[in-house]
C-alpha cells in the first residue's frame, strides 16, 4: 500500500503545529505496525522551521521539501504542483494507491490533478480526506461564508472523510444540509469514518516520563506564547495561589519559537511579581514529555475540545488538565472532572486541586483517564483501523469491466513474452511494454483509450506482483501463491 499524503501547513514553526504533530505520528505507526505500507510525506521549504521532522526518520516513509504559503487560509487551497508532476497516474513517476488529504476543500480537484483524463473516470487513485480541524458555520474558526462552507462540503462529499470526533461530523452535516440535496447529506453521512481520530505515541511519552515531586505543586502552561490562548488568566491564577501561601512553580513548556510581545511582557510581570517560574522556549517534544509529566496539574483557557493532542498527553501523562468546557465531547471523556463553565469554576477546580492533587479520590480519577486514553487514543489502536479502511477503500476503487480486462491481457502478454521476471520497477516494465507489447506504445500513451497507470498497477496485482513498498521507487515483486 503506497500512500501520498497532502498535508496542511498552520503554522511556521512545524513543532507548534498541532496538525503535524497528529500527522507525522500516523505515518510513523502506520508503517512500523503495516510492513507492507509506504508514505511520500512533503515537508514545507522556507520561511517554515522543520522542527519535529526527525521524527519521520524511517526507511518507508520519504520525506522531501515542497513549496508552502505561510499563512494558514491560504495553504487550504494550495497544492504543490510537484507532487502531481511526480505522482499522477498518466505522466508522474511514482504510482500510489491512495491519497490522504488534509485539504478536503481541494479533494475534487486533487482528484482531477491525479488523473487528468475525465474519459476515464474509474481509472481515479481514491481519495481520504482527514478533517482535523473543519471551519463551518462561525462554530469551528472564523470563517461561515457561504463559499467557504459549500466548498468545504463538495469536498468532504467528494471522499471518505475521518472525522477527529463525531462533533465536527454533526456540524458540517448541519452546514450541508443548508445547501445540498438529501442525497448528498446522506453520501456525507455514510461515507464518515469515527474511529481514526486524533492520537498519541503512548510508547514514546513512557520512554521521557519522570516521577512528580511531592514536596511542590508544578503547574504547567504548555501551549502557544499568544494572547489567544489567555495566557494572563493562566499565569494570575497561578500568581494567586501563590500569593495564598501555597507551595507551587509555574512551568512553562512552549513550542512558540520565540516569547513574543505577549509572552515576553507576562514572563517579565512574572518575575516582578516574584512568583516562582521557568520557561522552555521552542520547547522540543522529547523535552515536553519529559518536563510535563513532572507536574501535576496544566491550566489552559483555550477553547474546549478533548480532541486536542496537548490535552491526550497531559491526561495520559497523569497530569489533571484543566479545560473549557467541551463541545467536542467524545464516549471515552464521559464524565471527566476538571472542565469549567467560567473563571470562578476554573479557580475553584484549580486550588481544590493544589490542595488534593495526592489524594485518592485524585489519583484514582487520573488512572482511570490514563487508562481510557490508552485504550481509544493510542496511536497503535489507530494506525491498524486506519490500515483496515485503506485496504477497504482501495479495494472497492479497483477498475472492473471489459477495460480492466484488456489492461490484464496487455500486461500478461507483456509479462509471458518478458519472462516473467521475479522483479522489476515501473520503469523497467514501461520499456518491457514498449519493447514487447503488439501496440508498441508505452502504457502511459493508452490514455488515449482511456487506459491509465493505475490501471495497470491493479493488472499487475490481479496477475500477483505486488509493490515491495520499501523504497521511494516502487518495485513490483511476484509474490508466491
Amino acid at each position: 500500500m503506497r500512500v501520498l499524503y497532502v498535508p496542511f501547513f498552520s503554522n511556521v514553526n512545524l513543532g507548534g503545529c498541532s496538525i503535524f504533530n497528529n500527522m507525522k505520528i500516523a505515518a510513523r505507526t502506520l508503517v512500523e505496525r503495516h510492513p507492507d505500507v509506504f508514505v511520500h510525506y512533503p515537508l514545507p521549504g522556507p520561511p517554515f522551521e522543520q522542527n519535529g521532522a526527525d521524527y519521520l526518520k524511517h526507511p518507508r516513509i520519504e520525506t522531501f521539501t515542497v513549496p508552502a504559503i505561510r499563512y494558514q487560509e491560504n495553504d487550504t487551497v494550495y497544492v504543490p504542483p510537484v507532487l502531481f508532476d511526480r505522482f499522477n497516474i498518466h505522466h508522474g513517476d511514482v504510482g500510489v494507491d491512495l491519497v490522504l488529504c488534509d485539504k478536503h476543500r481541494l479533494t475534487p480537484w486533487i482528484k482531477l490533478l491525479m488523473n487528468q483524463h475525465l474519459k476515464s473516470p474509474d481509472a481515479s487513485v481514491p481519495v481520504v480526506n482527514y478533517a482535523q480541524y473543519p471551519m463551518c458555520d462561525g462554530e469551528v474558526g472564523n470563517h461561515s461564508t457561504p463559499e467557504w462552507e459549500l466548498s468545504q462540503t463538495l469536498g468532504i462529499f467528494t471522499a471518505p472523510t475521518m472525522w477527529a470526533c463525531n462533533f465536527d461530523l454533526q456540524l458540517c452535516l448541519k452546514v450541508a444540509r443548508k445547501w445540498c440535496l438529501p442525497h448528498v447529506v446522506r453520501t456525507i453521512e455514510d461515507n464518515a469514518i469515527l474511529d481514526c481520530g486524533v492520537a498519541i505515541d503512548c510508547a514514546r511519552i513512557d520512554k521521557h516520563m519522570i516521577e512528580k515531586p511531592r514536596d511542590q505543586i508544578l503547574i504547567n502552561y504548555g501551549f502557544r506564547l499568544s494572547a489567544a490562548y489567555g495566557i494572563e488568566e493562566n499565569f494570575d491564577e497561578v500568581d494567586k495561589m501563590y500569593r495564598a501561601g501555597r507551595k507551587l512553580k509555574l512551568i512553562i513548556t512552549t513550542p512558540s519559537a520565540s516569547a513574543g510581545r505577549v509572552g515576553g511582557g507576562l514572563l517579565n510581570k512574572l518575575k516582578k511579581l516574584g512568583v516562582p517560574h521557568e520557561a522552555h522556549i521552542a520547547c522540543p517534544q522529547d523535552d515536553f514529555f519529559r518536563i510535563a509529566s513532572g507536574c501535576h496539574i496544566a491550566l489552559r483557557t483555550a477553547d474546549g475540545s478533548e480532541s486536542s493532542v496537548s490535552f491526550l498527553e497531559h491526561v495520559y501523562m497523569r497530569v489533571a488538565c484543566l479545560l473549557p468546557w467541551a463541545k467536542k465531547v467524545e464516549p471515552w471523556m464521559e464524565g471527566y472532572p476538571w472542565t469549567y463553565k467560567n473563571k470562578a469554576e476554573m479557580h475553584g477546580m484549580a486550588r481544590y486541586l493544589v490542595d488534593n492533587y495526592w489524594s485518592d479520590e485524585v489519583q484514582s480519577t487520573l488512572d482511570k483517564y490514563r487508562e481510557r486514553v490508552l485504550q481509544h487514543k493510542s496511536c497503535d489502536g489507530r494506525a491498524d483501523r486506519m490500515y483496515g479502511h485503506f485496504s477497504r477503500i482501495i479495494n472497492q476503487s479497483a477498475p472492473t469491466g471489459k477495460m480492466n480486462e484488456s489492461v490484464v491481457g496487455i500486461t500478461r502478454d507483456t509479462l509471458d513474452r518478458w519472462g516473467n521476471p521475479a522483479e522489476f520497477t515501473w520503469q523497467q516494465f514501461s520499456q518491457a511494454m514498449e519493447k514487447h507489447s503488439d501496440s508498441k506504445t508505452e502504457p502511459w500513451q493508452h490514455i488515449f483509450f482511456g487506459k491509465t497507470k493505475f490501471h495497470f498497477i491493479h493488472a499487475l496485482r490481479t496477475l500477483g506482483y505486488q509493490d515491495a513498498c520499501d523504497s521511494a521507487v516502487p518495485r513490483y515483486v511476484k509474490v508466491t501463491p
